[in-house]
């Protein structure tokens, strides 16, 4: 897992501390090894108090899913549509999740310290790790 305040680049990134006056949105890139299809990737962001803060469903297309497959998939009663994902080195695929930071709860009530992010693919948990909010 990999964290960013960039869409664009957190798929490259090795930060895991952030200042907590300098992140608009936080990003969390997941690589994926081993995947061919349509899958639903959840994450769930747990701030320092051990509450879950946010959970988020991302829809995704490994890119070699032909064209002619279908995008839309029911994840959790909902129709969604499964976008294609990035390709990384060695064949990996890269999804990416945004947690919104400027403007939201955790600004207004300064939820700054060590955040846990958990990932499930399909709606099995696989894996977990961390990033620190930090307030000066």
């Amino acid at each position: 897992m990999r964290f960013g305040t960039s869409e664009g680049t957190v798929c490259h990134s090795y930060d895991r501390e952030f200042r907590f006056e300098d992140v608009e949105d936080l990003y969390v890139c997941v690589v994926w090894t081993g995947l061919s299809g349509k899958y639903a990737e959840q994450v769930t962001f747990v701030s320092p108090d051990g509450n879950a803060y946010q959970m988020v469903t991302v829809p995704f297309m490994t890119v070699d899913t032909p064209a002619t497959v279908d995008p839309m998939m029911e994840v959790e009663g909902r129709t969604l549509e499964a976008k294609r994902a990035g390709w990384g080195a060695s064949g990996t695929t890269l999804v990416t999740a945004r947690l919104p930071v400027s403007g939201t709860f955790i600004t207004q009530y300064s939820l700054a310290g060590l955040w846990t992010v958990q990932i499930a693919l399909n709606g099995q948990g696989l894996d977990h790790d961390f990033f620190d909010l930090i307030k000066e």
